[in-house]
């Protein structure tokens, strides 16, 4: 992405790309149905297993997850006021995530044998993860003051959340997938994919304030981190 050559397309080209390239993909799944006959799912190695869902996982998560991101050279030239609009956005989606977390947390914990137990024990791990992410976040802001890169730093945590918030995705496609159900599962990956390409211009809009374009290893990195899990 340091090829100035992106730059240099079209505006409605560097908007409309993306859109093109998801609904190809979304097209290419809906029609051809590529995960077939589920049937014979049960007689498969765990070996096998593992390496279909990640497969099947790539496409729901990673790949919209990169989609999503080849927004950043639009992003990038929007005025600053635009750019403020999709850090808004990174924060309300980080905002759902931790409700949507806090809601499953106390269901589940309703559910065990000891409710009082498991919200103390949910309790301890949300407020230590706060904590653990800010004092990361501190040390990183003052080994990084130097360079001002805190929009790379912002990006991974957005990632972060994000991925961690895909887990239970991953849960439902592994449990449709071990089950046979290939029409619930093929409709979990359209929906996955439509909802998980969204998670691109979220992370990049933090990269975009930056003076410098990172590596594109950064790029490759936050996108199997938001869409790996």
């Amino acid at each position: 992405m340091k090829d100035r050559s992106l730059y240099d397309l079209p505006r409605w080209l560097l908007a409309i790309g993306p859109i093109v390239i998801l609904a190809v993909v979304f097209g290419f799944l809906y029609f051809t149905s590529p995960f077939g006959d589920l049937s014979g799912v049960e007689e498969a190695g765990t070996l096998e297993v593992l390496w279909v869902v990640t497969i099947i996982g790539a496409i729901a998560g990673i790949i919209p997850v990169a989609i999503g991101m080849l927004w950043f050279p639009f992003i990038r030239e929007l005025d600053l006021r635009y750019i403020h609009g999709f850090m808004a956005l990174a924060a309300g989606v980080l905002a759902f995530i931790a409700v949507e977390m806090t809601e499953d947390v106390v269901e589940h914990a309703g559910n065990t044998a000891t409710p009082a137990f498991a919200l103390g024990v949910a309790l301890v791990g949300a407020v230590g993860t706060f904590v653990v992410m800010y004092v990361l976040s501190q040390w990183r802001q003052r080994t990084m003051v130097a360079s001002e890169k805190t929009g790379i730093e912002i990006a991974y945590l957005i990632a972060i959340a994000l991925g961690l918030h895909s887990i239970g995705e991953g849960l439902g496609i592994g449990v449709s997938y071990v089950q046979g159900d290939a029409a619930t599962l093929t409709l979990l990956v359209l929906a996955f994919v439509m909802h998980n390409v969204m998670e691109g211009p979220t992370v990049v809009a933090a990269i975009a304030r930056d003076t410098s374009t990172p590596p594109l290893r950064h790029f490759a990195a936050i996108g199997v981190i938001a869409g790996g899990p």
